[in-house]
């Protein structure tokens, strides 16, 4: 996995964006995780760039949901760009798409609504 780092301003406000290449399986969990928490301590806005991902399983994308959710509660923002394949085949296979959201009381925050921006319905 690597990791490339862009820091700009969206709306008056800090907005870093991670590009995220190669695997993320899970020999780089814990750097992922440490990455996506310091971020989310950095900035308020997150941008998650996973065009050039060519490999993935459930636990990468376990920890962007984890990270999201991190994100919601503390009042940030944090989307997911460009979704490569592979992440795609990983929320396609492993049921992460839903219809609504995960969070009690916001409905269509989530990285996985179906039918959202990254997600077609048909998928």
């Amino acid at each position: 996995m690597k990791v490339d780092r862009m820091v700009g301003e969206a709306e008056g406000t800090l907005r870093l964006t991670l590009a995220l290449s190669g695997d993320l399986d899970p020999s780089c969990a814990t750097e992922l995780r440490d990455i996506l928490l310091g971020a989310l301590a950095t900035a308020p806005h997150l941008v998650i760039d996973t065009s050039a991902v060519a490999g993935a399983e459930a636990s990468s994308v376990q920890l962007l949901c984890a990270a999201h959710k991190t994100a919601v509660r503390t009042g940030k923002q944090l989307v997911l760009q460009n979704a490569s394949e592979a992440i795609s085949r990983v929320v396609r296979n492993a049921g992460f798409l839903r219809r609504e959201g995960c969070l009690k009381g916001l409905e269509r925050d989530c990285l996985w609504i179906k039918g959202g921006r990254e997600w077609p319905s048909e998928l």
